[in-house]
């Protein structure tokens, strides 16, 4: 079977429409990245506060004790940011593994729907040949095509023009 100019476009629509829902739950997790960034800083502003309090109960004792705490409390934000950050590249690759996820089964679905047996299915394939690579998100394939799909969070004009040159 051929696929045609027109099969393409519909199906970049349902692509689309399936992108919607993953931009939901984006802005979710955005959301919960938004809380956990509150609650970081409700937490530095109590160390500060605490750090005032003990500043002022330390005024009549050495300098050398008030450099230790404040040594201690640079160790305590070190520490925090170091865990902020890490929470927040961990959420950074669940959402680039549950884009993939999410588009995978509805681009096996869409294809199935308009009649093009899948027979195999590849992700995250690199290649490199004559001097150029090439990394692929989803290779669908059966006994007489292969499809190269791009997944992106949010889909542009761009990133198809971009996808379709990669292709020539």
């Amino acid at each position: 079977m051929t696929t045609s100019a027109d099969d393409v476009w519909r199906l970049l629509g349902e692509l689309i429409e399936a992108q919607k829902e993953t931009e939901r739950v984006i802005k979710e997790q955005s959301q919960e990245t938004e809380h956990r960034f509150r609650e970081t800083d409700r937490r530095f502003e109590e160390t500060k506060q605490l750090l005032q309090r003990q500043s002022e109960e330390s005024d009549s004792r050495s300098e050398t004790l008030r450099e230790r705490r404040f040594r201690e409390t640079e160790r305590i934000i070190k520490q925090q940011n170091e865990k902020l950050n890490q929470e927040l590249g961990k959420l950074g690759n669940r959402l680039g593994e549950f884009v993939e996820w999410q588009v995978r089964p509805a681009v096996v679905q869409l294809f199935q729907q308009r009649g093009i047996a899948v027979n195999e299915f590849h992700a995250n394939i690199s290649v490199k040949r004559f001097g150029e690579a090439l990394e692929i998100d989803l290779l669908v394939v059966n006994s007489d095509q292969a499809i190269l799909v791009e997944v992106k969070s949010k889909l542009s004009q761009t990133d198809i023009d971009e996808h379709l040159e990669r292709l020539e």
